[in-house]
């Protein structure tokens, strides 16, 4: 088995037009050719067939397109290895990773690319132990979990709009290839829990510190600052990103996703100094980043203090979270008069997704002459700001 997430793909949408954007879900009497009669007259007994019982199941192969844009995704497969199926589906990782499941006469393999940033999967046929449907929180029968020799909980993929199909053509697939551990596995799970047994899972490891499952259908949630009208006047960022609330959080305010953007050769700062999150009297917890912020100005300093105090004043992983980002600048020209005001709302948007919505204003203390210079500046900074940290955040989930 061979797993790569650090290559780089910049083809449009990270797949072949014909293999990203056509599920060819057949069914079993037209993929699997031979196979379905086996299958029916075994499913309810323990003698299952002997190794060579399989011998003559045959497959409808894709055509030499996808064949070639197949073996272009995953070098690693023997190049006269024939693709025989794939199937859109999602990986789970720290989150679900929407990707294709290919299905070939050896192997498995799993390809995904999320704006740019490749996750591929392949794995033997000779490496599997089981192969089981499952359930998607509990109660959603989309899932299948493939376990392997090094990897005895499971890779665990979900969404699959044709959960039978592809179950049925993996194990046909499998038997063929790999008869005596297909045959074992299908009889000792036969034995324990019966034929049409479906395991329950959760989309995350039992050992996981993120205790909210990520395969919960949920309904999109509203920030109490929208209904309020407290959003300020612009908006920077209003998009939705794969994942749940607290792995969102996460990335944003509790990792060290901010400290490498802000160092990073976009950004230009430097020594970074980033508090630990406290409990203020008022029940909200707050933060103070201090930083040297690279002005980029033809004329006068290069760089200058900034001090970012980071309140969040409201956390629940099952509704919204909201944290107002206050920024100063004391050293620049007029620096004393003003602060730069930025809300963060992430909010359900549906099963798996996340809304982040990001407003801004600049907050004078005292009167400026150069006012509309300031504003002007600020909200130049911010599109800036924002802009770059949408790609950064998509590549590190």
């Amino acid at each position: 088995m061979t797993v790569d997430q650090s290559q780089w793909d910049h083809s449009p949408g990270g797949f072949p037009e014909t293999l990203g954007h056509t599920n060819y879900a057949y069914s079993n009497n037209t993929a699997i050719q031979g196979y379905e009669s086996t299958l029916n007259s075994k499913q309810n007994s323990l003698d299952y067939p002997r190794d060579d019982d399989f011998s003559h199941i045959s497959f409808l192969y894709a055509n030499e397109k996808r064949f070639g844009d197949f073996h272009s995704l995953f070098r690693s497969v023997p190049d006269d290895e024939k693709l025989i199926e794939d199937y859109g589906c999602a990986l789970q990782k720290e989150i679900l990773v929407q990707g294709r499941l290919y299905i070939s006469e050896n192997h498995v393999c799993f390809h995904a690319n999320i704006f740019g940033w490749v996750t591929t999967l392949v794995i033997a046929f000779s490496e599997i132990t089981a192969i089981e449907k499952r359930l998607t929180a509990f109660v959603i029968p989309n899932a299948i979990s493939i376990v392997t020799t090094t990897n005895t909980k499971g890779h665990f993929f979900a969404s699959f709009l044709s959960r039978d199909a592809a179950h049925d053509l993996l194990m046909a697939a499998w038997r063929k290839s790999f008869p005596c551990a297909a045959n074992a596995s299908v009889a000792n799970n036969s034995y324990s829990n019966g034929s049409s047994r479906q395991r329950s899972s959760t989309l995350l490891n039992d050992e996981d510190d993120n205790t909210d499952s990520i395969g919960i259908a949920r309904s999109s949630t509203t920030c109490k600052c929208s209904k309020d009208n407290r959003h300020y006047v612009n908006t920077y960022m209003g998009d939705t990103f794969p994942g749940t609330l607290e792995s969102i959080w996460k990335l944003l305010f509790d990792s060290d996703f901010s400290k490498g953007f802000l160092t990073s050769d976009v950004m230009k700062g430097a020594d970074v100094q980033e508090e630990p999150w406290q409990n203020a009297p008022d029940g909200t917890t707050t933060r103070v980043t201090r930083y040297t912020r690279w002005l980029g100005m033809p004329i006068g300093p290069k760089t200058t203090k900034a001090i970012v105090t980071d309140v969040c004043e409201h956390k629940d992983f099952e509704d919204y979270v909201t944290v107002v980002t206050t920024t100063s600048t004391p050293d620049v020209p007029s620096g004393g008069s003003f602060t730069t005001k930025v809300r963060t709302c992430l909010t359900w948007a549906g099963p798996n997704q996340v809304l982040v919505v990001v407003t801004g204003a600049v907050e004078f203390t005292k009167s400026s002459w150069i006012k509309g210079q300031i504003e002007k500046g600020a909200a130049e900074g911010l599109t800036f700001h924002y802009k770059e940290v949408n790609p950064c955040m998509r590549k590190h989930i």
